[in-house]
């Protein structure tokens, strides 16, 4: 909430840059971008910014994305985008070259977008919001089903090979077994 940035040395555990005033509000989330040095944060300020970890610069700001606060993010290296979720209820996809929007999605969800997460294929993604609710979307953006469980907002998601994970303010974690949302192809290629 600071609107700062720090990167820390995971050897000697000590701070090698502060990136102060990274953003105009409170940064949401922060992820890794490609298999480069590039890495994006999210923020409340209704922005999203490109980083380059060798010169710890801004290489770009996405402004403004959406209408609200950006509250996460969603990588597809392998694809080349990346997602972004908003308190606007938007779902974007982006190109990761271009860092230029290809698809929006408004009214993805009854509330706000508190969470995104993609299938380890890439080829599905999960989005949930403080409407309880997880909807399943192809790259598309095209929904493919909505798994309902949760009596809270969801907080959090987190795939693991072929299971959803699930965090909630109802203070309960759901598991959900989500090989049936992966392309067929895909499956038998693993």
């Amino acid at each position: 909430m600071d609107r700062s940035v720090r990167v820390w040395d995971l050897n000697s555990l000590a701070m090698l840059a502060s990136l102060e005033q990274a953003h105009l509000s409170g940064i949401f989330r922060l992820r890794k971008l490609d298999a480069g040095d590039s890495f994006i944060t999210a923020s409340r300020d209704r922005t999203m910014k490109v980083w380059l970890s060798s010169t710890w610069q801004a290489r770009r700001t996405l402004a403004p994305p959406h209408y609200d606060g950006v509250s996460d993010v969603a990588v597809a290296v392998k694809k080349g985008c990346f997602f972004s979720a908003s308190r606007d209820r938007s779902i974007r996809r982006w190109d990761s070259r271009s860092l230029e929007s290809d698809l929006q999605l408004p009214h993805a969800q009854g509330d706000w977008l508190t969470a995104l997460a993609l299938s380890v294929s890439e080829e599905v993604l999960f989005s949930g919001g403080k409407d309880s609710i997880i909807k399943v979307w192809d790259c598309g953006l095209r929904c493919k089903d909505v798994l309902q469980g949760h009596r809270g907002p969801i907080s959090d998601l987190l795939t693991i090979d072929t299971h959803l994970f699930s965090a909630s303010h109802d203070r309960t974690v759901r598991v959900w077994k989500i090989d049936q949302f992966e392309p067929l192809a895909r499956m038998v290629n693993r």
